[in-house]
Parts: structure tokens; C-alpha cells; sequence
């Protein structure tokens, strides 16, 4: 199944729009781990709609 979700970075002040074919939470868990992706920028991410 795919899903299609917005997270939101108080700390930028800034939206992120993606979708994923994996388990909402697996995905969120990758975008909050240090990587060198524009979500490794911030570890604050919210899911504000899914």
C-alpha cells in the first residue's frame, strides 16, 4: 500500500511532502535518523497529515 504524508519541522519552519510504499512509521523513523537528506537537517519532523 502507499501512502502519501506531509511532515512538518518547527525548528525550519518548513513542510516536506512524500510518499512511501514501506510502513508509515518505518519511513518516518529513516527520515528522523542522521542522514545527509533535507530531513537530516532538522530531528524535530511531525506527521501533520497522512
Amino acid at each position: 500500500m502507499n501512502f502519501f504524508y506531509i511532515l512538518y519541522s518547527k525548528t525550519l519552519n518548513q513542510y516536506y511532502l512524500g510518499h512511501t510504499s514501506e510502513g508509515l512509521d518505518e519511513r518516518l523513523r529513516k527520515h528522523l535518523s542522521n542522514h545527509s537528506g533535507f530531513t537530516g537537517k532538522a530531528k524535530g519532523w511531525i506527521v501533520t497529515v497522512n
